[in-house]
């Protein structure tokens, strides 16, 4: 099927920061306590990607962390509940540096500009790449306050501003205590830093509940860059659906649905990858670029 093309910009205005992260075990509440800082000392989107392959020079200690990350990512561990059941929304993507095919969380990059405020990327990343679809308008994702996020301006798709999907925060078990610059984060964040790419990725845990199912349709696009444009493309494929990944007391049961108009059907899918945030951790570590259930 033909990929509809739904927004491109150039790509050589965008920058990125490597972020000081300096961390420790605090053995009272037995959790990792994180400072970040971003450096000034930005690189371009294709100085990033090929940054990825620079794997992490571990330092300090068993319980105490103080490196330099290339960037920050953000990713969306989002529950989407329908009919009283949780499921744990999935993206399947193609990497080509690590030659694998994974189910993975929806995540992006965090700009320069957007530094101190990472929530309100990986929010727009929602928007952007998970698409509910009501009939032929998308619906309206608005944050526990009632406020819309950002629309995702999309060549073609308007927004029907009487379907509303709400983000609440889903609070962890046992949360973190992130400082991103002077501000601390919320508590429904975690982390982990990638050793492969030497990346540290901020968590945002939300769940949603989807009361209207009728002729509700979920599906992903992808921003990619085109190195012969030199811009980041957003393409859309109508046969690329999000993946709801059924949950069981908040665990993966192995079931797996596509929800296409106002219905859930079953997907059978051949032992899959899972990306790294599904990996066995060290700490705040994960040394695995992917793992299976």
């Amino acid at each position: 099927m033909n990929k509809q093309l739904l927004k491109f910009h150039p790509a050589d205005h965008i920058q990125f920061n490597p972020y000081q992260v300096m961390s420790h075990f605090n053995t009272y509440n037995r959790q990792w306590q994180l400072q970040i800082l971003p450096i000034d000392a930005p690189c371009s989107f294709e100085e990033l990607q090929v940054k990825r392959n620079n794997s992490l020079l571990m330092t300090g200690s068993s319980s105490e962390i103080n490196l330099t990350v290339n960037n920050l990512g953000v990713s969306a561990h989002l529950i989407c509940q329908i009919n009283g059941v949780d499921y744990l929304v999935l993206v399947e993507q193609k990497r080509h540096d690590f030659k694998d095919k994974v189910l993975k969380l929806v995540s992006g990059y965090v700009s320069s500009e957007y530094s101190y405020y990472p929530e309100q990327v990986i929010a727009e990343e929602i928007s952007q790449e998970c698409l509910m679809i009501y009939g032929n308008q998308l619906a309206n994702w608005q944050n526990c306050t009632g406020q819309s996020l950002p629309d995702p301006e999309y060549q073609g798709l308007t927004i029907n501003r009487n379907k509303n999907l709400t983000l609440v925060p889903d609070l962890v078990a046992t949360p973190q205590q992130i400082t991103l610059g002077a501000a601390q984060c919320e508590p429904h964040v975690t982390s982990y830093i990638h050793v492969p790419t030497n990346s540290l990725q901020l968590v945002y845990h939300w769940r949603t509940t989807i009361r209207d199912l009728s002729e509700l349709s979920c599906y992903f696009v992808d921003e990619i860059y085109n190195p012969e444009t030199q811009c980041l493309e957003t393409t859309w494929d109508k046969s690329d659906k999000c993946y709801l990944a059924e949950l069981h007391f908040n665990q993966l049961t192995g079931t797996f649905f596509q929800l296409e108009a106002g219905q859930l059907k079953a997907v059978d899918l051949k032992n899959p990858l899972f990306s790294e945030y599904f990996c066995q951790r060290k700490g705040i570590m994960v040394f695995d670029n992917h793992t299976v259930l």
